[in-house]
């Protein structure tokens, strides 16, 4: 059974001048991974507990203001039913299954569980997690490590306090900037739906129950053999398909097109089979970490300067690691265009980013704020192949007292 930490237990970022020569721990958010009405009711019930209402209250009218600024209608088109989240939130509307199967509901939901999980402690939440056991150091130094999505999230929680409201003014930005890119990505995404009859011909023959998209996981081979299909896949004329994430050496994603996809696993089939392979596509709508979604960046850069977007790489109080090369963001000079540009168009590989940050940190402990399992699993099976045995806690809000 994993560890658990009350937030109140989590060491906080830090400034360089803090002379703490402590074992850094590294929190690390998931992008995606966890989606449905049981991520709706964990929310309904923090909404119901008078400490988390005005994050809560703070994130649903960012979420309204961004979609004021996309547009009610387009937002209506891309996402039946919009993203109504303080009706959600309040449990008077249910959100649609359909919805829910949405990456851009999908990330909003996660970064502001996120959130919640970062919120500092005040009042009587302070007073009532006083009680419970704690499993690491109230104050140490960390390192920001977020995977796809989840980047935004360890940028958040790396930056310097600067007054006892300023983590809501960044929650605030931080889910307005959110929520564009989101729309913004699902609207260049176009339409998802696959070729009929390469479909038919999976769900006849690929043996899973996974309904094709633009995003596909390809596991129990080695990466550089992955490139190698894809590159064959386009020397024969096949739909543009990129390889997105290196998760580790045998664990990549490809992205692009559903009917893309489907033509590479149509014709490599045999060879992935040969090899041990297994292949399936992944609940997104949206092919991430895919080049064509560059000009994305655009929109988000005039979206940015209309949100008086504030939070710079000059505010990170901690180390919070790139995962398209190893490098710190403290050290760039546009942290927004950089790490959106991480989320929504450049290819990540996560094991070049333990590498880094293990070589530079020597990390003992892994804070895992989830919600997914599958990147704490990545990093773990990683770092354990190479001799790093970590611990690892799983961080979740306390239940109500």
């Amino acid at each position: 059974m994993r560890p658990t930490a009350p937030r109140h237990a989590l060491p906080a970022a830090h400034g360089a001048d803090t002379g703490d020569a402590a074992s850094p721990s590294v929190l690390l958010f998931s992008g995606f991974g966890a989606s449905g009405p049981g991520h709706v009711r964990q929310l309904q019930e923090l909404y119901r507990r008078p400490s988390y209402r005005p994050l809560l209250e703070a994130a649903s009218d960012a979420v309204d203001r961004a979609v004021h600024r996309f547009g009610e209608p387009g937002v209506q088109h891309l996402l039946p039913g919009g993203i109504p989240l303080r009706a959600w939130l309040r449990a008077a509307t249910p959100p649609p299954a359909a919805a829910l199967r949405l990456s851009a509901v999908e990330g909003v939901l996660t970064h502001l569980s996120h959130l919640c999980l970062l919120q500092p402690d005040e009042g009587a939440a302070a007073a009532a997690h006083r009680a419970a056991p704690t499993v690491g150091p109230a104050t140490g130094p960390v390192v920001g490590l977020g995977h796809s999505l989840g980047l935004i999230s360890a940028v958040v929680a790396g930056l310097r306090r600067e007054g006892g409201q300023q983590f809501l003014r960044d929650a605030h930005e931080s889910m307005t900037m959110t929520v564009l890119t989101l729309l913004r990505c699902q609207e260049a995404a176009g339409d998802q739906r696959p070729d009929p009859a390469l479909a038919r011909r999976y769900g006849e023959l690929g043996g899973g129950r996974d309904r094709p998209g633009p995003m596909a996981a390809v596991s129990g081979v080695d990466v550089a053999t992955v490139r190698d299909l894809v590159a064959e896949h386009h020397a024969g004329g096949g739909q543009p398909v990129e390889v997105g994430l290196v998760n580790g050496p045998r664990d990549a994603v490809l992205c692009g097109s559903p009917t893309g996809l489907l033509e590479l696993w149509s014709r490599q089939q045999g060879t992935l089979a040969g090899a041990g392979a297994s292949w399936a596509f992944l609940n997104s709508s949206v092919p991430f970490h895919n080049s064509r979604l560059a000009p994305v960046l655009d929109h988000l850069a005039a979206d940015r300067e209309w949100a008086k977007a504030s939070i710079s790489g000059e505010r990170l109080a901690a180390p919070v690691y790139a995962t398209d090369e190893p490098r710190n963001l403290q050290q760039v000079t546009d942290l927004y265009t950089d790490c959106l540009s991480q989320v929504i168009c450049r290819p990540l590989d996560w094991t070049a980013t333990l590498r880094s940050v293990m070589a530079e940190h020597r990390p003992s402990r892994v804070y895992d704020f989830g919600p997914g399992v599958a990147v704490r699993m990545f990093t773990r099976k990683y770092l354990e192949q190479r001799g790093h045995a970590l611990e690892y806690v799983s961080v979740r809000s306390p239940p109500a007292r």
